[in-house]
């Protein structure tokens, strides 16, 4: 069973805030019990200030081991925890393992199964404000739906060739209606195919200087409306984005 509930998730998906007070005491209760048994890694920080020289300054130095939860079900019988192994060094914190675990309420006591990392933290970012549903995933009960699988609608400005078939402003390659080209994103313009989310983004875009390649006078931009879908990275402030597959699905606008 799920819920929707108000809560507040960090970028990798851990429960920072959650408005059911109760069900955060439950589940640290559940992790302490699964600690205490040694059935999941001890919390311990065993960091210090300590100044490592005039250049570098201080530093927090040592290792830890933090209990963060990434979900919990609606009668807290159940709980994903995430041990987390950190290091300090004069290079500064950084994270060196990370391990997941279902623990589920045993009568008094509890029962632990390893959850797999790829999974676990997916299905808690997907999650958003659904408590139980990353539990539900990693359990099987449920499939996991990640803004990856997600088709996004955005748009694109490409032009026309000799035939008046569309083509890209900067190489000539075909941008067909219906035609999907898939290339791995990247956030460095090594990899993966551009579009704006809005009309109003990629206008704007037409309108600055040379922003479309050697149409400098835009005399023969084509806005098409395209299907977007995969990873991908923003690439500017002008709102331009990088995505692993994008289809053209129908001409919005030409001749600008």
């Amino acid at each position: 069973m799920t819920v929707a509930t108000t809560m507040t998730r960090s970028e990798y998906g851990e429960i920072i805030n959650l408005t059911k007070k109760d069900l955060l005491e439950a589940a640290q209760l559940l992790i302490g019990k699964a600690a205490k048994k040694k059935k999941i890694p001890q919390v311990y920080d065993d960091m210090a200030w300590e100044r490592v020289s005039s250049r570098i300054g201080t530093k927090l130095i040592g290792t830890a081991i933090h209990h963060e939860i990434y979900d919990i079900t609606p009668d807290a019988k159940k709980v994903l925890v995430c041990c987390r192994e950190a290091e300090g060094t004069r290079y500064g914190v950084k994270t060196v393992k990370k391990d997941y675990y279902l623990i589920k309420k045993h009568g008094n006591g509890t029962i632990v199964e390893p959850a797999k990392k790829a999974v676990a933290a997916k299905a808690a970012k997907a999650g958003g404000d659904i408590l139980g549903y990353a539990i539900e995933v990693v359990e099987g009960k449920a499939k996991l739906k990640t803004a990856m699988s997600e088709k996004r609608t955005g748009y694109k400005a490409v032009t026309t060739d000799d035939q008046g078939a569309l083509v890209s402003c900067w190489d000539g390659s075909d941008w067909s209606i219906g035609k999907t080209r898939t290339e791995r994103s990247t956030d460095d313009h090594s990899g993966g195919y551009y579009y704006y989310r809005t009309m109003d983004e990629v206008l704007t875009a037409a309108a600055e200087n040379n922003i479309f390649g050697p149409l400098r006078e835009h005399k023969n931009l084509v806005i098409i409306r395209v299907e977007a879908s995969g990873s991908e990275h923003k690439i500017s402030e002008s709102g331009k984005i990088c995505t692993t597959r994008i289809k053209p699905t129908e001409v919005v606008a030409a001749a600008i």
